[in-house]
């Protein structure tokens, strides 16, 4: 019967569980989350989430990170690592895509679970907080944008979803500035350099005529893998004028070749 009732709690969870796991607990402590993470976050999290899954959460706000692409120093991209050029001034994520966040953003991008979006978003402040300079507001928020065949599959952009979300607190406008003019496939299911290259012309300006000279743009997306994808629309956004920032809710880890276990 336990088991059933866990069953239960994950598919439907009642008003006091937890929808990380489903189990019912108590809010986390405060000490749970970074000292970098903003108190309304901070509180959205904890209405959302117990404290065994806030402590599932590896934070990347408060160590020594790259002033640009925003990786810890046992992380590479491949804009810290020097493949691809970073058209954007700064990118930050929330948080480490682990196996808890993996299999979060897979229920609510897959299975609409619209429960988690609330502190999905509170992840994205917190990544969109840590962006140099400490708070500086976007003039306009932008999304990555999906290509109209995944969008209907799908049902809806879970990218445009976080971004107007957290504009609609902050009180910035969201404008649909980009358009994914070819299909990829998802980057889940690709190696490193074949994300890349699959990216490479995918995104174009909304408008072609569009100028944003002088315009300060946030651009959101939900996991920052390899880079790649930030980087291509960054770019277009520049090309356009703009001075373009970035904000995930999480971001892949790539170990630094020095801390690779050798071959035996």
């Amino acid at each position: 019967m336990r088991f059933f009732s866990r069953l239960l709690d994950w598919i439907a969870p009642s008003p006091g569980a937890c929808r990380g796991c489903g189990r019912p607990a108590a809010p986390p402590p405060v000490h749970a989350f970074s000292h970098r993470v903003p108190a309304p976050a901070r509180e959205a999290l904890r209405r959302a989430w117990c404290r065994r899954c806030v402590e599932a959460l590896m934070w990347l706000l408060g160590e020594p990170l790259d002033a640009r692409c925003g990786c810890p120093p046992t992380s590479r991209c491949a804009v810290c690592a020097g493949e691809l050029e970073a058209p954007f001034c700064a990118a930050r994520s929330a948080v480490a895509y682990n196996t808890f966040v993996r299999d979060v953003l897979a229920r609510y991008k897959f299975r609409g679970d619209e429960a988690l979006e609330e502190p999905l978003a509170a992840l994205l402040a917190a990544a969109v907080t840590a962006l140099p300079p400490p708070g500086r507001r976007p003039d306009c928020v932008a999304y990555v944008p999906l290509h109209p065949d995944r969008a209907r599959g799908r049902g809806f952009n879970q990218a445009e979803r976080l971004a107007r979300r957290w504009a609609a607190h902050a009180g910035v406008p969201v404008r649909e500035l980009l358009v994914r003019v070819t299909a990829t496939p998802p980057q889940s299911r690709q190696v490193r350099r074949a994300r890349m290259q699959a990216v490479g012309d995918a995104f174009a300006l909304a408008d072609p005529a569009a100028d944003l000279a002088g315009r300060r743009v946030l651009l959101v997306d939900d996991v920052y893998t390899t880079g790649a994808t930030a980087v291509r629309c960054a770019a277009v956004l520049r090309d356009a004028g703009a001075e373009v920032y970035v904000a995930t809710v999480a971001r892949t880890l790539r170990p630094t070749p020095g801390d690779m276990p050798t071959a035996r």
